[in-house]
């Protein structure tokens, strides 16, 4: 077996014994569990909406890192002769700005979104909904105490 089977056979089972067990006692409690989740699932489908583009534009973005860097060292002899060391790298330092530039102009706006995101699955809020969702259960009388602490 390899090294990781063990722990991502416990990493599936655990999660969905448990919710299984959720379904078996009540469904409603089950549907609490997974309430977050399509939170997270709708943020991240936003922010993959555009990737593949996205990704073609990086991509030409370091294709032209490399090239700068090429011509850079294939030119070094030259710069070393004539002593034009502050505009032998121009071609990289301009690759790489643009590079970063649409890097940053990429991902800086879904920062916020990917942090909400995250923090919808996060223990605390998924504990905090399961147990507001609980006492309401409860109140209804759908569910036991002991139940929603399940």
């Amino acid at each position: 077996t390899t090294p990781g089977a063990p722990t991502a056979t416990a990493a599936l089972t655990v999660p969905v014994v448990g919710l299984g067990y959720l379904f078996w006692l009540d469904w409603r409690l089950a549907l609490l569990a997974l309430a977050t989740l399509p939170v997270y699932a709708g943020a991240y489908a936003y922010m993959m909406k555009d990737f593949a583009p996205q990704m073609g534009r990086l991509n030409a973005g370091i294709a032209a890192i490399n090239k700068a860097i090429v011509e850079f060292v294939a030119g070094i002899g030259v710069v070393k002769t004539f002593g034009r060391a502050g505009e032998a790298h121009a071609g990289y330092r301009e690759a790489a700005t643009r590079f970063g530039e649409h890097y940053s102009g990429w991902v800086r706006p879904m920062l916020k979104l990917e942090a909400y995101s995250s923090m919808a699955v996060s223990p605390p809020v998924v504990l905090l909904v399961n147990l507001a969702g609980g006492v309401w259960f409860v109140h209804a009388g759908w569910v036991s105490p002991v139940d929603v602490l399940t």
